[in-house]
């Protein structure tokens, strides 16, 4: 696959997400990850999403709270302390954590599996502009810089939102850093009732943020097949 051979040669390419397109390099690559921020213009004190294949590859560069099973987590970016030593990019680590997600999409995650490492997944817009839905729609001045453009096939939705996030860096509690896809998994996670939304007039990083929210518990998994209250009972 000619992704795999641009990522495996240290180049960015463009690639449609299980939410939008993204631009994508190998994060453990210092010259690569540089490239996406001078591609995007962004600035360099904020974080980028890694996407990775399963659990397994997740523990090599993150620690997983115990209690938290990722394996319900699929398709939404998870906030998490940096394992120390992990090899990552330096430009991806902020405060000693990461964002990482494995993606909702088999064909994503066969390429993540098969290059054997995590890449980046930022937006493939100019750092502040519009977030590009379509392929068309991606700046000439992005577009033409990528080594290739990888359609996934599993993805036809061309009205996506971004990935909802989640932060459980802080002992495992959980804290909603932005509301985007797969919220009904994170309403059943959490056990929310009611939530509403503002859209910010001066900072579009966050399509959709939550106003407010009511929950009926604070929930995590402790097994896959029940929720369980926080404290155990």
């Amino acid at each position: 696959m000619e992704a795999l051979q641009c990522l495996k040669s240290g180049n960015v390419i463009l690639l449609q997400t299980d939410t939008l397109w993204g631009l994508s390099c190998d994060a453990t690559n210092e010259n690569a990850v540089e490239a996406v921020i001078d591609l995007k213009h962004r600035p360099e004190n904020k974080s980028m999403i890694i996407l990775v294949s399963d659990k397994k590859m997740l523990e090599k560069y993150a620690v997983i709270p115990k209690g938290i099973d990722v394996d319900h987590l699929w398709g939404i970016s998870i906030v998490l302390n940096h394992r120390e030593n992990s090899g990552l990019s330096s430009q991806i680590v902020r405060d000693n954590t990461i964002c990482a997600r494995i993606p909702d999409s088999p064909f994503l995650v066969d390429l993540v599996k098969e290059f054997g490492k995590p890449i980046v997944s930022t937006s493939a817009n100019i750092s502040g502009a519009e977030q590009p839905k379509t392929l068309d729609s991606i700046e000439p001045s992005i577009r033409d810089e990528v080594c290739v453009a990888v359609e996934n096939p599993e993805n036809k939705d061309v009205n996506q939102l971004p990935s909802s996030i989640i932060d459980l860096s802080k002992d495992g509690k959980l804290k909603m850093v932005r509301v985007g896809k797969n919220m009904e998994k994170i309403k059943k996670m959490l056990g929310i009732i009611e939530y509403s939304f503002q859209w910010p007039a001066s900072d579009m990083k966050y399509p959709l943020m939550a106003l407010s929210m009511r929950f009926d518990s604070n929930f995590i998994y402790k097994d896959k097949e029940k929720l369980v209250p926080e404290n155990g009972k």
